[in-house]
């Protein structure tokens, strides 16, 4: 039986290209109405800046970042292995934070565990779709028993997180 490729990071589009184009375009219509001689509050194009920094530079730099440890296998470590458990946890308590009465947080994390390896992650607290931070996104369903390799490595951006960059699958 051959290995088939459940996720390739290298292979996702650049995700931050359209946020940080938007959030040019509108910092430029910005400087277009403060050259017109109208007022703007400072505030609006430092959020426009702000959100098209983490919208759209850094999930950008993040890809480029580990297409390059990728093509050069620099960094990465590979565990060959077989699954022993699955999890996909939805942790839901009240927002004490919130002014709302019946605010909720739901924070739902995800992972596998390969023997003594563990690879976990919480759903959407990935800087870029070029590391699996989602099972769904994974072409083939991880279940126990299935035999896998996963491309890995610690990313000092995420204090030392295993990120997934690679997953192949036994079919």
């Amino acid at each position: 039986m051959a290995m088939i490729e459940a996720f390739d990071g290298s292979a996702e589009p650049l995700a931050g290209l359209w946020p940080a184009a938007a959030a040019l375009v509108l910092l430029t219509a910005c400087l277009a109405w403060r050259l017109s001689g109208r007022r703007l509050l400072w505030i609006i194009p430092l959020g426009i800046a702000v959100i098209g920094i983490f919208g759209g530079l850094v999930p950008s730099w993040d890809q480029i970042r580990i297409r390059k440890m990728l093509a050069s296998g620099e960094g990465l470590q590979t565990t060959r292995g077989t699954i022993d458990q699955t999890w996909h946890l939805e942790n839901r308590t009240r927002d004490t934070t919130s002014s709302m009465k019946n605010s909720y947080k739901t924070v739902v994390s995800e992972g596998f565990d390969m023997g003594a390896d563990r690879f976990s992650w919480v759903v959407g607290n990935c800087l870029s779709p070029a590391s699996l931070c989602e099972l769904a996104r994974s072409k083939a369903k991880l279940e126990r028993g299935i035999e896998v390799e996963v491309t890995w490595f610690a990313d000092p951006a995420q204090q030392d997180e295993r990120r997934i960059v690679r997953l192949r699958v036994r079919s």
